[in-house]
């Protein structure tokens, strides 16, 4: 194979450095250098996956892909359902997915051994990279890694990048116009312009429009998310992401101004006169965008890859896990421990990297790497601050992480939008800060309280006329006018806003409830067995 920044050939036994999330190497003499990781590198893999897309325009390589696709997509019209058949056909007729190699012997090899040289068939088809297993029989099976779309029309196996890379030559062929979208976290895809707007579509997957499905229902830490197109190049990332300042603070390899003149630079060499400029537009306002909804396919994890597989990258999700209960009375709703018989009508949905968990002997969620979206009944959800008898919020909870300076930055139990809703929030050291909205308008009231080191009881109630929040037996109070309470049409969510994404609070839950009662400190959730608290 290739260092990716000189081009020279890495020899077989030669010391190389290689990326965790991607397929980038260097040798040593560039992995010294202060370039490595900024803008040159950027430049290099734009340009190869630049050049790597410029087959979905040669009509030779279409007329390939036209002569393996059904003669009823050709005959269809070039509309969503026609895409969505066309994804369904080639995720369970046409394409297979491999974990691992088969050996000669018919097995599948069972350890990955590393890279070896790719030969010089390797190389006609593009595989610059070669991994090698080794079986129980004792022989070593090759696992070429094929970019040559038309190849791979034979082949028709791989992983991601062989899915995404012959689909988008196959949807370019029938006639739709794609694009191959590359995330730098290790994973590839296909854009589709329908409806005047461009589509995430996942030929893995056969997902369609679900683009929150990787950073919510796979769990995925995204960064550098690129669409490559014959004729364009676009940093497409906002696109893929509900927390777009957490996924600035991870895009660490080039400034952001470099990046932006990287990309401009690569675009240009290949952009038409008819490049669309309002999807720049698009972009910039998904990264302000509140996110109102997600749906059951973004929630859904990754379900392509053996579970071994998959785990390994933590792109699991939920799938798998049995669904969390959410306990439902007339009167209220609420998690009330692991341990809880699951008699109820509801369910939870896991988002992210959230996990039922105990700690130190506390059965709990573990909200540290993700939040949790409660789907519970209207008759409760969307009713508990328009109660005439009042509502109460309260939670048992604990973190080590740091927290934000500000308090509206660490959301605990929420069902709060643009100048709607409530919400229960922590201090950065110690207490908590309860939101109602009435008349339009946010009131909230604050109380000091232990450091959040240990199990700590926080609860806020309103009762029509004041807003009050109690911290482990601490009060805090404040009068409220009359005026019309304002509802927020949207889920109530433990450990994250459901409007801004971004705010989110790592944190484990031992248990909380939403009353439709103002409750006293003498019905509150009992502390959790065996803490000490």
């Amino acid at each position: 194979w290739t260092c990716d920044l000189c081009s020279e050939k890495i020899v077989e036994g030669e010391t190389a450095f290689g990326c965790r999330q991607c397929d980038f190497d260097a040798c040593p003499t560039c992995f010294e250098k202060d370039d490595v990781g900024k803008g040159d590198t950027f430049r290099k893999r734009l340009r190869r996956y630049s050049r790597q897309v410029r087959v979905y325009a040669d009509p030779a390589k279409q007329k390939c892909a036209l002569s393996v696709i059904p003669q009823i997509f050709l005959e269809s019209t070039h509309n969503e359902d026609c895409y969505v058949e066309l994804l369904r056909w080639f995720k369970s007729s046409f394409f297979t997915w491999t974990d691992k190699p088969t050996c000669s012997c018919g097995s599948k090899a069972g350890k990955k051994q590393g890279m070896v040289q790719p030969s010089a068939d390797d190389l006609c088809y593009g595989a610059n990279r070669v991994e090698s297993w080794k079986c129980e029989c004792g022989e070593l099976a090759r696992f070429p890694r094929y970019s040559d779309p038309v190849h791979l029309l034979e082949t028709r196996h791989g992983r991601c990048g062989e899915w995404a890379n012959c689909f988008t030559l196959c949807a370019a062929a029938v006639g739709f116009e794609v694009r191959l979208v590359v995330d730098w976290t290790d994973h590839v895809w296909t854009e589709v312009f329908l409806g005047g707007r461009w589509v995430h579509s996942d030929p893995c997957e056969a997902c369609f429009d679900a683009p929150l499905t990787y950073e919510v229902g796979w769990g995925k830490k995204l960064t550098y998310v690129i669409a490559f197109s014959p004729t364009e190049v676009i940093d497409v990332t906002p696109r893929y992401t509900g927390s777009w300042m957490k996924v600035l603070q991870r895009r660490n390899l080039v400034s952001e101004e470099r990046l932006a003149l990287v990309v401009a630079e690569v675009d240009n060499a290949v952009r038409l006169p008819s490049w669309r400029e309002e999807e720049m537009t698009v972009l910039e306002g998904r990264k302000s965008a509140v996110v109102l909804q997600v749906s059951s396919a973004e929630r859904c994890g990754r379900i392509t890859g053996s579970l071994e597989w998959r785990q390994a990258r933590g792109e699991v999700g939920t799938l798998g896990q049995a669904p969390l209960s959410i306990q439902t009375s007339p009167l209220a709703f609420g998690f009330l421990g692991v341990s809880t018989s699951s008699d109820s009508t509801s369910v939870a949905q896991l988002l992210g990297g959230a996990t039922l968990a105990s700690f130190h002997g506390v059965e709990c969620l573990d909200l540290t790497e993700g939040a949790l979206e409660a789907d519970v009944p209207d008759a409760v959800a969307c009713d508990a601050l328009q109660s005439p008898a009042g509502f109460t919020v309260e939670v048992w909870v604990m973190t080590s992480a740091p927290l934000h300076r500000d308090a509206h930055m660490n959301p605990i139990v929420s069902k709060h939008g643009p100048s709607t809703g409530w919400e229960l929030r922590l201090q950065r050291d110690g207490g908590a800060v309860f939101l109602v909205t009435v008349g339009g308008q946010h009131f909230e009231v604050a109380c000091a309280g232990p450091p959040w080191d240990s199990w700590v009881h926080v609860a806020g109630t309103f009762d029509g006329s004041s807003v009050r929040v109690l911290v482990a037996g601490q009060t805090g109070e404040q009068q409220v006018p009359n005026g019309e309470r304002s509802s927020f049409d949207g889920p109530v969510c433990v450990g994250v806003n459901p409007a801004w994404r971004d705010r989110t609070t790592s944190c484990r839950v031992h248990a909380f409830r939403v009353a439709l009662a103002v409750l006293t400190e003498r019905t509150f959730l009992s502390k959790p067995h065996g803490a000490g608290v």
